[in-house]
């Protein structure tokens, strides 16, 4: 796994679905094992002997169980504890189900993360400002995408910042 994982997917805190999805995704294809979690790589069939008893596992089916074990772990490194503790499945399939199952329909906790981060949107000034909109758009739109629509002269005040609302009222 790679020092950068910690740096590419946040931790998933309950919040931040939209975000940690999307990030967590990516980095299971780059390690060839979304299909796994996604359910497009089922674990191979246990086979079946003429006098129908199971026969053992193969060396697929252990490889299987590895990657499968992989990709879970990969998955619960980057969820809360808290979260972790209340989520449970077998397989990394089960496991992501549960996860997008409780977290993945925007509920108040979501769209109050999303509203939190737009009201504390800062521009950096030390650069171009149009990736931060961007972000700062995407927020907002997922907010009225889900019928919490901002007044235009509170997304006024949001970009603008508290120092200048506050510079004039005289405070």
């Amino acid at each position: 796994m790679s020092a950068n994982f910690a740096t590419l997917v946040p931790v998933f805190n309950g919040t931040n679905w939209a975000e940690w999805s999307s990030a967590m995704q990516d980095y299971l294809r780059s390690q060839a094992l979304w299909q796994l979690v996604k359910g497009g790589n089922p674990r191979p069939e246990v086979q079946v002997g003429s006098d129908g008893e199971s026969l053992p596992e193969t060396k697929e089916h252990r490889e299987w169980d590895n990657r499968d074990d992989q990709a879970l772990g990969i998955i619960r490194l980057r969820v809360s504890p808290e979260i972790k503790n209340q989520i449970s499945g077998n397989s990394s399939e089960e496991f992501w189900q549960a996860l997008e199952n409780a977290y993945s329909k925007p509920g108040a906790s979501l769209l109050f993360g999303d509203f939190q981060k737009a009201i504390s949107f800062r521009l950096s000034g030390s650069s171009n400002p149009e990736p931060e909109i961007g972000k700062l758009n995407l927020l907002l739109e997922r907010l009225r995408a889900n019928e919490v629509d901002l007044p235009e002269f509170v997304k006024a005040m949001i970009l603008k910042g508290p120092a200048h609302c506050a510079q004039r009222k005289g405070y």
